[in-house]
């Protein structure tokens, strides 16, 4: 029950004399560390994949508050305010996956509490 919940840190004892028995046992709990090796490397994979996708970004959003100091032509600044505005906004979601990853890897458990509908 608790491995469907997400909980991989699950074994079961082996000390069955039933050697079938014995042998699920330990396929289980091999199943059990891979799927939780499986689930540290997505979790890595996001946060570091954020991270590479952040300094672009900051450097596109750098360039362009500078060339808004610049005289420029009507369309020009448009693009440039155009350009800062979805900068901003890639920002923004980068931090959202960074901020959701940080939660997912503290395995923050939530408390189950049963309320009254009336």
């Amino acid at each position: 029950k608790e491995v469907s919940q997400g909980d991989f840190e699950q074994h079961l004892e082996t000390n069955s004399r039933i050697a079938e028995v014995g042998e699920s046992y330990q396929s289980f709990n091999v199943m059990t560390k891979e799927l939780r090796a499986t689930e540290v490397l997505q979790m890595d994979f996001v946060s570091d994949v954020s991270h590479e996708f952040k300094t672009p970004i900051n450097a596109i959003e750098g360039y362009t508050m500078l060339l808004q100091g610049e005289e420029l032509s009507p369309d020009q600044e448009e693009y440039v305010e155009k350009i800062l505005f979805n900068t901003q906004r890639l920002s923004g979601l980068v931090g959202n996956i960074l901020l959701l990853s940080k939660l997912e890897n503290q395995n923050i458990p939530m408390k189950k509490t049963r309320i009254s509908s009336g």
